[in-house]
């Protein structure tokens, strides 16, 4: 053997040597990494506006349902993460979770809380939320979320189904979208009531009328046509002497006096 290929021959042997004491090291330090145990539960709950329907007690209170001994003191390699996960999307309040171990040993339980669109008080008189992805989100004793708030001939229970099966549901729930996505009404509607009709009636913060808007055909002209009305008012018109503010008719306003 000439003194290349002796000198290619011992380099290859050094890598491979190199590399089996690599692969024999870090499958050491794995299974050291995964026997270090659990020292602390993190709760990382993220919200939106001022909702808060679970608080880190609740949270500790679900883990401990998913696992009744704990999490600290356990092996890293002994906790499922994404079975808790899994198990915590079925949460009622919980829209979706993402769970690590850190460097320091720390679990961390980082979620989203689901968010309320729109509060429905059924014919029954039972209160729950519809959330923003369209879902029935169940009403809380402990915390009242302040948003638009439907009533009157409206069926559909809860929890019977988290689907809106219902056409008056789905059009509440696409109504409230469309109000949300106008600044001037967003936070001015305070009340969608369902007539015997299946027809829609408003209360605003902009007087003591009621809005009419009928079913939701031409939705888009009547809450444009709604605006253009309240900024005309505005100074000019007392809206507290006007009983209802009619919109079912195209392209038209009609009002009514008291």
């Amino acid at each position: 053997m000439n003194k290349k290929k002796w000198l290619n021959a011992g380099m290859w042997t050094l890598h491979l040597l190199l590399a089996t004491g690599f692969v024999t090291l870090f499958c050491f330090a794995r299974i050291e990494y995964k026997k270090e145990v659990c020292k602390t539960v993190v709760a990382d709950i993220h919200r939106e506006n001022d909702n808060m329907f679970l608080d880190e007690n609740d949270l500790m209170n679900v883990l401990y349902e998913i696992e009744p001994t704990g999490f600290i003191g356990v092996k890293r390699g002994d906790i499922n993460l994404l079975k808790i996960e899994k198990d915590l999307v079925k949460y009622k309040y919980v829209a979706n979770a993402d769970v690590f171990i850190n460097n320091q040993s720390e679990l961390i339980v980082s979620l989203k809380e689901r968010y309320p669109l729109l509060r429905i008080i059924n014919k029954k008189g039972v209160s729950y939320y519809v959330d923003h992805q369209g879902k029935k989100m169940p009403f809380s004793a402990k915390f009242t979320s302040r948003v638009i708030v439907a009533n009157g001939y409206i069926t559909g229970d809860y929890p019977n189904n988290d689907t809106l099966k219902s056409t008056v549901l789905q059009d509440l729930y696409k109504l409230t979208k469309q109000i949300h996505a106008l600044p001037e009404l967003k936070t001015a509607v305070q009340q969608i009531y369902v007539n015997k009709a299946k027809e829609y009636e408003l209360v605003t913060l902009f007087g003591s009328h009621t809005v009419l808007l009928g079913d939701l055909s031409d939705l888009d002209d009547k809450l444009n046509g709604l605006i253009a009305f309240y900024k005309a008012s505005k100074d000019k018109v007392d809206l507290s002497k006007y009983k209802a503010v009619n919109l079912k008719y195209k392209h038209q306003i009609v009002c009514k006096k008291f």
